[in-house]
This record gives C-alpha cells, sequence and structure tokens, in this order.
C-alpha cells in the first residue's frame, strides 16, 4: 500500500477525532 496514501488517511481520522472534541 502507498505509505503516503496511508498517511493522509491517518491524518484525516485525526481531524476528525479533533472535530468530535470540539463539539
Amino acid at each position: 500500500e502507498d505509505l503516503l496514501a496511508q498517511l493522509r488517511g491517518v491524518k484525516r481520522q485525526l481531524k476528525e477525532a479533533e472535530e468530535e472534541q470540539y463539539k
């Protein structure tokens, strides 16, 4: 699997988690 694609997926999950915290 493409490492950069994997990293983008992780970053997206982190962003979503942060948005959940601040709701």
